[in-house]
């Protein structure tokens, strides 16, 4: 597989997707080969307006004559430097699109290691593997995600560090290593590291550790620069609820677009969907990975309330967790070939089309999806 993606990376993805829906064992390659083919899709992103990656293209276009060290970096960013660290790292390569690339493939490769890990441990059949991974790539927005960068990359990392975390127990270096680095390219990711806390502080085990974490919080901040970051943080949040400043401009164009309240109309109804299909398997299996899915599906519910899509900041998480919800759903909670699995089927599937689409169009008001496409599917590295 690795040959065939260097010929030719498509037929390599082609591959690899076949080895997720087909291979019982949990393999790491198959999850990189078949996001190889949204880092290529990601490479011939090519935005015809202003967006947040367009502005990250002109820091990296400085970043190549200027060339700041890594004290400038955080002493400008501060705990949220990683991004600009990335930035400085692909500005020596002198091309601009290595950006959306990295994002389409971290984002997938968390998609799918998740996946993929979830089908070995419910020893998930190839058709229900095929139908999940459908969904899943039919309802995930990766238009916005190479637009948007930072969260949506940060936000990937620290889905897989909950995710080995909660579910495989893993709390090694490399575990606190995707933590930090997911928080440190977003401050929304703190929100999400902040509901895994809450679950670890409301288990009824680790008490002292619990005393001593609480500590070590509170010593923190006493610190005048971990004191300022939280500050930024609220500040920045009481900005995208109130919509304030610049913001208000923005905010107006949101609530004047009908596709922008219809896209956040689908995803408030794929996310209650996420939220029931968590809910009932959280009675059926009450687990933390669960309990903390349930988290995760309340506070974005919450966020779409606000007028500026703030829930987009949670959303590609849920929808990365809410796969293992729906298979959970399919595999454990109900029973093959019933008329209630039947009913999920539909609804899901149903949802899942309508997302497509709308995530069509999306990408086609951003970057033309049939020139991508043409570009991706006669990309090869020999020429």
């Amino acid at each position: 597989m690795l040959l065939l993606l260097i010929i030719y990376p498509v037929g390599g993805a082609i591959v690899a997707f076949c080895g997720m829906a087909t291979v019982k064992t949990h393999y790491l390659g198959f999850a990189a080969g078949a996001a190889a083919f949204f880092a290529l899709l990601g490479y011939f992103f090519v935005p015809t307006h202003e967006v947040d990656l367009t502005r990250y293209y002109t820091i990296m276009q400085q970043f190549e004559y200027m060339q700041p060290s890594y004290r400038d970096i955080v002493a400008q960013n501060g705990i949220f430097s990683g991004a600009y660290f990335i930035f400085k790292w692909l500005s020596v390569f002198k091309n601009q699109q290595l950006l959306p690339a990295l994002v389409g493939f971290v984002v997938a490769f968390a998609m799918f290691d998740i996946i993929m890990d979830t089908f070995r441990r419910y020893d998930v059949p190839s058709t229900t593997r095929c139908f999940i991974l459908a969904v899943v790539l039919g309802m995930f927005p990766f238009a916005s995600a190479y637009s948007n960068v930072r969260n949506v990359m940060g936000g990937a990392i620290v889905a897989i560090a909950i995710y080995r975390d909660v579910v495989k127990g893993k709390r090694t270096p490399l575990t606190i290593m995707l933590y930090i680095i997911g928080a440190s390219l977003h401050m929304a990711t703190m929100v999400i590291i902040g509901l895994r806390l809450l679950l670890f502080l409301q288990t009824k085990k680790h008490f002292s550790i619990k005393i001593a974490l609480v500590i070590v919080l509170g010593l923190l901040f006493l610190i005048p620069n971990v004191r300022f970051e939280f500050m930024r943080i609220v500040v920045k949040g009481n900005e995208y609820v109130n919509a304030d400043g610049q913001l208000s401009t923005y905010a107006t164009y949101v609530t004047q677009s009908l596709f922008m309240r219809l896209t956040k109309l689908l995803y408030f109804l794929i996310t209650i969907l996420v939220t029931i299909a968590t809910i009932v398997n959280t009675r059926v299996h009450r687990n933390d990975w669960n309990l903390f899915s349930l988290l995760l599906c309340a506070l974005t519910l919450i966020s779409f309330a606000i007028t500026l899509p703030v829930y987009f900041r949670l959303l590609c998480v849920l929808l990365i967790i809410g796969s293992t919800q729906f298979l959970q759903i399919l595999c454990l909670t109900t029973q093959p070939g019933t008329l209630q699995s039947a009913v999920w089927r539909s609804g899901i599937l149903g949802l899942a089309i309508i997302a497509l689409v709308a995530n069509v169009i999306t990408f086609n008001q951003y970057s033309p999806l049939i020139t991508a496409l043409q570009n991706v599917f006669t990309f090869t590295f020999i020429s």
